[in-house]
């Protein structure tokens, strides 16, 4: 299905970032994907089918966290990874400033972080998260231009210089 390739790099990403190993993350979207199938109708149907299987994908992945009191790791790094980069400090400081920004979103209310998610993680035009949430783009604009104020007051001040928290 077109409408699968099209969407499930991007939707095991998104569940990925929120935690899962990549297989959890795998299974979450085929289920999701399977899910879809079976309501396809309506999902063809809907005046935002992106948005209808986007809200799938966020209430599989809800679903699949409840099953046996699972919850999404926390994004950490153990001492084996920063063992690897002892000899290129330089390396490491992108990924302990994304785990950061990563933890600061989990912070906020769930449409900001989820606007912030896609803005600042995945790169995503205020349109496409419009697109990909069913909002309109106004209110995302709205959301992240709240959610980057938060952040601004949970992560400090990250410029040359190191962060301020």
């Amino acid at each position: 299905m077109a409408f699968n390739r099209e969407h499930q790099v991007r939707f095991v990403m998104y569940v990925r970032l929120r935690g899962l190993s990549h297989e959890d993350a795998e299974d979450v979207v085929s289920e999701t994907f399977l899910t879809l199938y079976r309501v396809r109708k309506r999902l063809f149907a809907s005046d935002n089918p992106v948005a209808f299987a986007f809200k799938v994908l966020r209430d599989t992945f809800a679903s699949h966290c409840r099953k046996s009191d699972r919850a999404p790791a926390s994004a950490t790094i153990d001492g084996d990874s920063i063992d690897a980069y002892h000899h290129a400090p330089d390396a490491i400081e992108p990924s302990l400033r994304m785990l950061d920004v990563t933890r600061a979103i989990d912070k906020l209310p769930e449409r900001q972080a989820e606007c912030a998610r896609l803005s600042l993680i995945f790169d995503y035009e205020t349109a496409e998260i419009a697109r990909y949430l069913g909002i309109s783009p106004s209110t995302v604009t709205s959301h992240l231009a709240i959610a980057r104020s938060s952040l601004r007051s949970l992560l400090g001040d990250y410029r040359e210089g190191g962060a301020e928290a």
